[in-house]
């Protein structure tokens, strides 16, 4: 059975499908194609963050500016971090108040905690949701429609999510 994480998957390598042609493959793709971005953006719905989780990360960024090294323009001074996620900029702490800054971190996130905590669980709903079965009737796409000169990568894009009638 399909997965919604696996529509993620299909949607974030659609562009490897993008040279194919054939007027019913291609119907049948872009049908199949808006099927995934109206179930995955109902499932974007329930991770998105309300008005108390915005207003928090927006404290802490001004606390993080107010606390951190300045340019000698007066900027706030930030160096570029590699994550898993891919290279971000993060500000530099004023190494003499670090400590203060901590502590007020700690008493925003104290104020914030309900909203945290139920940003905390929508994650998780949001997660456990990728790992349900989709309930997508995709439009199957004949084989005799396929492109003949699709790579052994794009045809298994397209049977990993079930869309090739066999």
């Amino acid at each position: 059975m399909t997965k919604n994480r696996d529509l993620q998957g299909f949607k974030n390598q659609f562009h490897l499908l993008k040279n194919l042609t054939g007027m019913k493959f291609v119907i049948s793709l872009n049908r199949n194609l808006k099927k995934i971005n109206d179930e995955l953006e109902i499932l974007e719905k329930v991770r998105e963050e309300d008005q108390g989780v915005k207003k928090y990360r927006a404290e802490g960024q001004a606390l993080y500016r107010e606390y951190s090294e300045k340019n000698t323009d007066g900027s706030p001074k930030t160096e570029l971090t590699q994550t898993f996620k891919g290279p971000i900029q993060k500000f530099v702490a004023d190494k003499g108040r670090e400590v203060e800054l901590r502590e007020k971190l700690k008493a925003l996130e104290t104020k914030y905690k309900k909203d945290i905590d139920l940003q905390d669980k929508k994650e998780a709903d949001y997660i456990e949701a990728l790992d349900q079965g989709t309930k997508i009737k995709f439009n199957l796409i004949n084989t005799k429609d396929i492109p003949e000169d699709i790579t052994v990568e794009q045809m298994g894009l397209l049977t990993n999510v079930g869309m090739i009638k066999f």
